[in-house]
């Protein structure tokens, strides 16, 4: 059974990110854009989050990630994973 159909609310999606640049129009900026527009006129929730590389060596890096950790499977009913940089240094 999916979180949807046990609670009829609405589908929460999760889009992870690696850059946050609200006043920019590049890639990120424009993606973020089209799904907030989408989800929008679709009456699904979008959480966004922002984070950094998982493998990052250095302390900063490492605690840009930690968001990550906040996502809880169970919360969602999908995850969209639109960065690059997660997945390597």
């Amino acid at each position: 059974m999916t979180r949807q159909s046990a609670s009829k609310a609405p589908l929460t999606v999760a889009v992870l990110l690696d850059h946050l640049n609200f006043f920019g129009r590049g890639y990120e900026g424009q993606l973020r854009d089209a799904l907030c527009e989408r989800a929008r006129r679709s009456g699904i929730n979008l959480l966004l989050l922002y984070g950094g590389a998982l493998d990052a060596p250095t302390a900063l890096g490492a605690a840009d990630n930690l968001i990550f950790h906040r996502l809880d499977p169970g919360e969602v009913d999908g995850i969209i994973v639109a960065a690059a940089l997660i997945s390597a240094y």
